[in-house]
């Protein structure tokens, strides 16, 4: 077991450093490419309005913070709780700094740091996010940030994390699409819930953008909010896009 661990941390520590140059030559450019378009803002519109609801306030962290696209909001929010913005990489973080000082934001701190290693004591946060991250890791990986996150949530925080999810639009998005079929391997697979409920404590599991969710809401605005309503049932959250899970100490 200890063999698997220093390798999984090294598999690790080589990501890190791939993914830290890609993303500090993308980062002046990583919200314009991403999230200016239509379906794009529309991603993280619902992205952040589901994780605003299931943060518990208090002192917040959001791991891989990246421009600041999920701790800005949360930290206007929730304007009397204290948010960090933690990511590996300078140039995200410079960015998400501009982003700060444009909206006006006060209680967010936007600090260099890596989650595997996080630089807090134990028992620190209410509630720890991460988001459009766990994907870049093999699920072994992810395993190791969970661990590191649980050492500094309070008792009764939550951590709240977002995985891809393989059966979005029925499992045809694997089939469609090359770049979602390439990371399949690291998406939250059933039984991968499974094995995480043996190891962790799951609050809950809520899905986030239905097929056809953004054309609903263009033409059919009378039945947005039904249909959206129906990422909380079981049946229909595993067709979602993506896959927020709650998990709770």
């Amino acid at each position: 077991m200890g063999r698997d661990l220093v390798n999984d941390e090294s598999v690790a520590s080589r990501l890190d450093e791939r993914y830290k140059r890609s993303y500090s030559m993308e980062a002046p450019i990583y919200d314009r490419k991403r999230f200016t378009g239509l379906s794009g803002r529309f991603l993280f519109e619902t992205l952040n309005y589901q994780i605003q609801e299931l943060t518990k306030p208090g002192f917040i962290l959001d791991v891989a913070t990246g421009t600041g696209r999920v701790a800005i909001p949360l930290s206007q929010k929730y304007p009397n709780s204290k948010v960090v913005g933690l990511d590996l990489t300078n140039e995200m973080i410079r960015q998400a700094k501009i982003k700060a000082e444009r909206e006006g934001t006060k209680s967010l701190s936007l600090i260099i740091g890596n989650g595997r290693k996080l630089p807090f004591k134990d028992n620190t946060f209410t509630t720890i996010t991460c988001v459009r991250f766990f994907h870049l890791f093999p699920f072994e990986i992810q395993n190791l940030f969970l661990n590191e996150f649980y050492r500094c949530l309070k008792p009764g925080g939550r951590i709240i994390i977002e995985y891809n999810n393989p059966l979005y639009n029925f499992g045809l998005e694997l089939l469609r699409d090359k770049k979602w079929r390439r990371g399949f391997r690291k998406m939250l697979w059933p039984w991968r819930l499974l094995a995480l409920k043996r190891k962790y404590q799951v609050r809950e599991i809520k899905g986030v953008i239905l097929p056809l969710h953004l054309k609903i809401r263009q033409y059919l605005p009378s039945i947005y909010r039904l249909y959206s309503n129906m990422t909380r049932h079981f049946l229909y959250k595993w067709f979602s896009m993506f896959i927020l899970v709650v998990f709770e100490k």
